[in-house]
């Protein structure tokens, strides 16, 4: 776990055992704690201010009528995001929590959609995202 979780959950914790309402932390420390789904949110944001067309891969499991889990309709291990950069060029999102890891297959098809000239990111903060970006328009 990177230190600055690991700081902000105790600093969290000593908080509320002191019994504050409020704990104050600085924003390295407010984004180690974030949820994949607020920094998908921020970095979705962030591409519609930039102007550039994405997706949102959505592979939720979903259940039949019969309550039994349906096959999912994403590939296995695609990206959480998907755009098109000026030019044509792909770009591929892969969203992460401070502490959070790859699962089985991820890291191969990223690595195989950056051999095909895709820009890879893995994010795990808004600002991963924004300089990666910055870097390659």
């Amino acid at each position: 776990m990177p230190k600055s979780a690991k700081t902000a959950r105790a600093l969290l914790a000593l908080g509320r055992a002191a019994g504050a309402r409020q704990v104050t932390l600085c924003a390295d420390q407010y984004q180690a704690l974030g949820r994949e789904a607020d920094i998908q949110k921020g970095i979705c944001e962030l591409l519609e201010l930039m102007q550039i067309p994405f997706s949102v891969t959505d592979a939720s499991r979903s259940f039949g009528p019969d309550g039994k889990p349906r096959r999912g309709k994403v590939r296995k291990s695609w990206p959480d995001l998907i755009g098109c950069l000026p030019g044509g060029r792909m770009l591929a999102v892969e969203v992460k929590t401070a502490t959070g890891g790859f699962q089985p297959g991820q890291e191969e098809m990223l690595e195989r959609l950056g051999k095909q000239g895709a820009l890879v990111i893995v994010a795990r903060s808004i600002d991963d995202v924004r300089t990666a970006l910055e870097g390659s328009l």
